[in-house]
């Protein structure tokens, strides 16, 4: 079994939780097996929890932890520096704008103990393949 990490810092200012029970909803799709793990600071895990997000119902586990006091910029950089530590084996990380229509077996494949995608951003078209 897959498992891949969404790593999420939200609340009801921002649609980043809609964007990541989107791209989880894509995925679930392409991967019905795939465990979906979802790393997030206190604060958006209590948001989540009493709006009843959709997001919850997608993921198999949220995990906890702390991030510094700052800009959401700031804790999403910690959380993402940090989920090694936090999600045991191996997984994928995907942002929350990402839509997945495809197996990524490939990518789980690779014999490398790391794998990395280009930016599929249209401002750096350079990346686009």
């Amino acid at each position: 079994m897959y498992t891949f990490l969404y790593v999420l810092v939200s609340g009801p200012e921002d649609r980043y939780a809609d964007m990541t029970a989107a791209s989880a909803a894509f995925l679930r799709d392409v991967h019905p097996d795939g465990r979906i793990v979802v790393l997030c600071d206190p604060s958006t895990a209590e948001w989540l929890r009493a709006a009843g997000h959709p997001l919850l119902g997608l993921a198999d586990e949220t995990v906890t932890r702390e991030a510094p006091h700052g800009s959401a910029q700031s804790k999403i950089l910690h959380l993402k520096s940090r989920m090694r530590g936090s999600v045991a084996g191996d997984f994928i990380s995907l942002d929350s704008d990402t839509v997945v229509v495809r197996s990524l077996d490939r990518v789980f494949r690779t014999p490398e103990p790391v794998a990395l995608a280009h930016n599929r951003n249209s401002q750096y078209p350079e990346n686009l393949t």
